[in-house]
């Protein structure tokens, strides 16, 4: 089974410098979706960093996630 942890504000990084909140949530979240039968998780942080520069990546990488790509962002203005 597969599991998006999609995330809603406030963003660690964006709208508040507090990142154990979020770090805590996404991992109850990953627990309990283990829990409950899933296997592959894919969750999305915002604008992403090359540099990898913010806690949220320490965080995710602790849970074991990976980048498995760099999502760009499009616009039409």
């Amino acid at each position: 089974m597969l599991a998006w942890l999609g995330m809603d504000g406030p963003v660690p990084g964006v709208t508040t410098d507090d990142y154990e909140p979020d770090a805590a949530l996404c991992a109850f979240i990953v627990s309990d979706g283990l829990v409950r039968g899933a296997r592959t998780f894919i969750a999305d942080i915002e604008a992403a960093s090359d540099q990898q520069a913010t806690p949220a990546y320490q965080s995710f990488g602790r849970l074991g996630f990976t980048r498995p790509y760099l999502r760009t962002h499009w616009t039409l203005r």
